[in-house]
């Protein structure tokens, strides 16, 4: 659970990656990455000691749907995301997304 007062790097822009790495919060947002790339910045954040949160509606070639938040979870090891999509984040819930 994130605490109330946990400010979490997003990273727009890859040349802000290693940054992002290097801060204080257990946690990175990843709001430009897509399905091409999605893994290797995860592998990178979790081998960094980062948990990884991704933004769905960013998140290109995605479809926020409960088969791609299975694929989220299971394949790529994303540990949390944020969505305006209520049935997306049903899904995400129940992954334990």
């Amino acid at each position: 659970m994130i605490s109330n007062n946990t400010i979490i790097p997003s990273i727009r822009k890859y040349k802000y990656f290693e940054k992002a790495l290097s801060c204080q919060s257990e946690y990175v947002l990843l709001s430009e990455a897509n399905i091409g790339n999605l893994q290797s910045l995860i592998g990178k954040c979790h081998q960094s000691g980062k948990k990884v949160l991704v933004h769905l509606e960013l998140l290109g070639g995605f479809k926020p749907d409960q088969a791609g938040i299975n694929l989220l979870k299971n394949y790529y090891k994303v540990d949390g995301v944020i969505s305006s999509n209520l049935s997306a984040l049903r899904y995400a819930k129940k992954e334990d997304c």
